[in-house]
């Protein structure tokens, strides 16, 4: 019995030693390029500067160079005559075996209706362009939701007391068409009541 119970402790042990170490593992991948994308809030509203990170870790066992960085935003249009929503930052950058490259960039969100079209997060798509081959990542953008416009709240007050005024109407309607019946009836007369006979 003793045996197993301790049996049982170093298999317990032994998984809760596994765990974390496989959790670290996660987003790291041995002889890749590994990328790691971050921005600066939780949360934006239409109007406001995203400051996008990008750190590209060369884990594998020769030098890469990494030649641009492509970033496209859910909100990439062309308007009349230029393209808005993209950028491309040029870093010819040679990252040796076992180091890493880190930069950042601004991203206006529009405060037009391009950016209302998101309910609560969009992704920034990014393309770290290196001299053999491209890693595409995303980012979600958390979006707050787009304040209620006052015409719209002051519309719906307006028809909420719309709909009582018709209800109010109505029960009045009623009343005084009860009240013209009831006093438009004639009382019935009670007959007399019969005379006694006389002999």
């Amino acid at each position: 019995m003793d045996r197993k119970i301790s049996l049982t402790v170093v298999l317990f042990a032994l998984i809760m030693v596994l765990i974390p170490i496989s959790k670290a593992d996660i987003g790291f991948t041995p002889n890749a390029v590994n990328v790691y994308l971050w921005v600066d809030k939780t949360q934006y509203n239409p109007g406001d500067t995203v400051t996008l990170y990008f750190t590209i870790y060369n884990a594998r066992s020769y030098n890469i160079t990494i030649d641009q960085v492509d970033i496209k935003t859910p909100w990439f249009i062309y308007n009349k005559d230029h393209w808005e929503g993209n950028q491309t930052i040029i870093i010819n950058k040679i990252v040796t075996a076992g180091r890493t490259y880190s930069g950042s960039t601004t991203i206006q969100i529009p405060n037009d209706g391009r950016a209302t079209v998101f309910n609560s997060s969009a992704s920034i798509s990014v393309a770290i362009v290196t001299s053999t081959e491209t890693f595409n990542e995303q980012v979600a953008v958390g979006m707050s939701d787009p304040p209620v416009h006052m015409a719209v709240q002051a519309m719906n007050v307006l028809v909420l007391l719309v709909a009582v005024l018709i209800i109010l109407v109505v029960v009045c309607a009623a009343l005084i068409a009860a009240a013209i019946f009831l006093s438009a009836r004639k009382p019935q007369e009670a007959y007399p009541p019969p005379s006694p006979s006389t002999p």
